[in-house]
């Protein structure tokens, strides 16, 4: 996550370096958001119930949103799978070396370090090394690492779906098939990424049990595909729309379409009208229903934010783009801090002085780490 490389205003739409991958102010607005509705979310289930239900509606999914709304069609399966281990999977070893560490100098009477006969996975080594929904209990120092392997996993699978596939054509050949066949199994297919994230959702849906039990959250990455496929479905709707295929809005309009994506969603998640989509554990909620309040939310944040960014002063922007650059730290370093804290004081009742010491606190943190040597290997 790390910040953009300039600050210019942006039309709705666009991002800095169009289909580059780089994201504008704006897109990384809508991350922050994202990122502060997931410590709210985290921090609101005690005091403020209707709070974290409106929270976790859109708090997780809005970032694989975005991946995919700032999809680069031109890279190789190879390229991804080094840029993207090296951003996610690098900070995800380092971070989970430190939560490791925290429990075995701590030694948690509730979770021994090795596993047992009678509980083998509850232990901080087969837990560490399962990842995901397997880490249970309390104290889970690493809770929210299970984010970078899915988003790992969900953005190379959408990779591999969305280009082209020699190996298929090699097979193929070997098998004598037509050249028009041939070539056909081997070029890039649009509606494959769908096809698999929509198989994903299924799959989450109806047999939770089964996809929530391959490690790391690694089944996650299925579900992770059809969000970025709305994401990058959405960016095509939205380049027509702007371009004139549905006549260009004016801002105000603009804004107002956002909002009602936004609220309309948001007032359903208040009165309980669909259950809560937790994609940690695979949860998503009632069928279709949570899943689609999710990305229409996070295409309403994703207009709001670009018509917001052209009335951002420049510390603001340079706000959002320093807290674009620690978003890890921010999105694991709030785990920690709760549990340390309430560890330590045995406080738990969750509300906004724990918001405040998690949000301000993996800033703090983040913005330490920024600083040092280390965000090569922890941002």
């Amino acid at each position: 996550m790390s910040p953009a490389t300039s600050i210019p205003p942006t039309r709705p739409g666009a991002t800095q370096n169009g289909a580059s991958g780089q994201r504008s102010v704006a897109l990384d607005l809508a991350r922050m958001l994202g990122l502060a509705a997931v410590v709210v979310g985290h921090t609101t289930t005690d005091s403020y119930l209707w709070l974290h239900h409106l929270m976790v509606a859109w708090d997780v999914p809005i970032f694989f949103f975005i991946s995919g709304y700032l999809w680069n069609e031109h890279r190789s399966f190879t390229d991804e799978l080094r840029r993207r281990s090296r951003k996610l999977l690098v900070p995800y070893v380092c971070w989970l070396a430190i939560s490791v560490a925290e429990c075995v100098i701590w030694q948690f009477p509730d979770r021994p370090l090795f596993p047992t006969a009678e509980q083998p996975l509850n232990s901080v080594f087969v837990q560490a090394l399962l990842g995901g929904d397997y880490v249970q209990g309390p104290r889970q120092f690493w809770g929210a690492l299970w984010f970078i392997t899915a988003m790992w996993s969900g953005v190379l699978i959408f990779r591999w779906a969305g280009g082209e596939h020699p190996i298929w054509r090699k097979l193929a050949v070997k098998a004598k098939l037509s050249i028009s066949m041939t070539a056909w199994l081997g070029r890039p297919h649009p509606l494959l990424p769908w096809a698999v994230g929509i198989f994903g959702v299924a799959w989450g849906t109806f047999s939770r049990e089964t996809i929530v039990a391959i490690p790391e959250d690694l089944g996650m990455g299925l579900v992770v595909v059809f969000f970025m496929c709305c994401g990058r479905a959405f960016r095509k709707l939205q380049s027509g729309w702007l371009g004139g295929g549905l006549g260009r809005p004016t801002p105000g309009r603009t804004a107002l379409i956002g909002l009602a994506l936004v609220v309309v969603p948001l007032v359903g998640a208040y009165f309980e009208v669909f259950d809560e989509l937790h994609p940690k554990g695979i949860w998503l909620g009632t069928p279709v229903i949570s899943v689609a309040a999710a990305v229409l939310i996070s295409a309403g944040i994703v207009i709001l934010c670009q018509w917001a960014e052209p009335h951002l002063a420049v510390w603001m922007r340079k706000v959002v783009a320093w807290l674009g650059s620690i978003g890890i730290a921010i999105f694991i370093g709030h785990s920690v801090i709760r549990e340390v804290l309430t560890s330590l004081t045995g406080y738990r009742d969750n509300g906004l002085l724990m918001f405040l010491f998690c949000y301000f606190g993996s800033i703090a943190l983040g913005s330490l780490i920024k600083l040092t040597p280390l965000r090569k290997y922890l941002l």
